[in-house]
């Protein structure tokens, strides 16, 4: 009987300490790509003389915890560390939806990017303290996530709308093709 005692208090004791831990659905890395551009171009533009093309913009990695939208609405938003330069944490909403990133109890800064359903960033928050912030940021449509990263890391390593998030949770289409081809 001792033991049967001893075994569900160790249980009850465990499942209290459980509960206050943050919920992490998952961690993974994720890569931001710089948008591109097919550049089509009629043959006879071909032969003229082209200035020379700036070098493309690396894609960078980052180590992010993967949690659901719903978490946010229902404990707050919470962070288990510190972010570095290769940290996040990516909040997904399935089906997407209008979002609001409204002041927290958060007070480190952070860069928020909102991103479409296809992984695009749309809109960059940049050096955001929710512990302060005035007036809600709000993306006029629906969003298939919030990325949160380190405040200042998007302008380091030149991040901006139009570049988009590789990961399995968002459906990317074709690349924006420009220009005229041969008929």
């Amino acid at each position: 009987m001792k033991s049967i005692t001893f075994f569900l208090l160790l249980l009850f004791s465990f499942s209290f300490a459980k509960a206050d831990e943050p919920v992490i659905y998952s961690r993974d890395t994720i890569v931001i790509a710089p948008k591109k551009i097919v550049q089509l171009q009629k043959a006879d533009e071909e032969k003229k003389e082209k200035p020379p093309e700036a070098a493309p913009r690396p894609e960078h990695n980052f180590n992010v915890e993967i949690r659901s939208g719903a978490t946010r609405q229902s404990d707050g938003l919470f962070l288990t560390h510190p972010f570095t330069d290769s940290d996040g944490m990516l909040m997904i909403y399935s089906p997407p939806k209008l979002v609001v990133v409204s002041q927290a109890t958060i007070y480190t800064p952070m860069d928020i990017l909102f991103l479409r359903e296809d992984g695009t960033i749309m809109q960059i928050a940049p050096d955001t303290d929710l512990s302060s912030l005035a007036e809600d940021i709000i993306y006029g449509e629906p969003i298939k996530g919030l990325l949160y990263l380190k405040a200042g890391i998007c302008k380091k390593l030149d991040i901006q709308p139009g570049d988009w998030v590789k990961h399995g949770l968002f459906k990317r289409t074709p690349d924006i093709m420009t220009g005229t081809h041969q008929p």
